[in-house]
């Protein structure tokens, strides 16, 4: 099921495009920043991200719904064990995603 899901996601032309766009669009507040992709999923964000908006660097983690909470934790938990992280990590992408995906379609 949770295969089958991300199949239908990247067939979905539509959604993916939008997300490029988006993600093109606002690659100028993301250029040189880290940015975390918690859930990534496909990692198709990340990947356009990487691609499209050239940040430093790109954290991918993928999870399953059940585990968000507890992968989430576990992510940061380390980062501070093993020191922090060189920069401030952008994790508004999820808020600017919804907000120009409704501009755009």
């Amino acid at each position: 099921m949770f295969q089958k899901l991300h199949l239908e996601m990247l067939s979905d032309r539509s959604r993916t495009e939008t997300y490029r766009q988006v993600i093109l669009s606002n690659s100028a507040s993301l250029r040189n920043k880290v940015v975390m992709d918690l859930g990534c999923g496909t990692g198709i964000i990340s990947m356009f991200c990487a691609q499209l908006a050239k940040p430093s660097a790109v954290i991918s983690i993928g999870c399953h719904i059940q585990s968000d909470t507890y992968v989430f934790h576990h992510t940061f938990h380390r980062m501070n064990k093993t020191g922090p992280c060189p920069q401030k990590i952008y994790s508004n992408q999820a808020r600017w995603l919804r907000e120009s995906e409704r501009r755009l379609l």
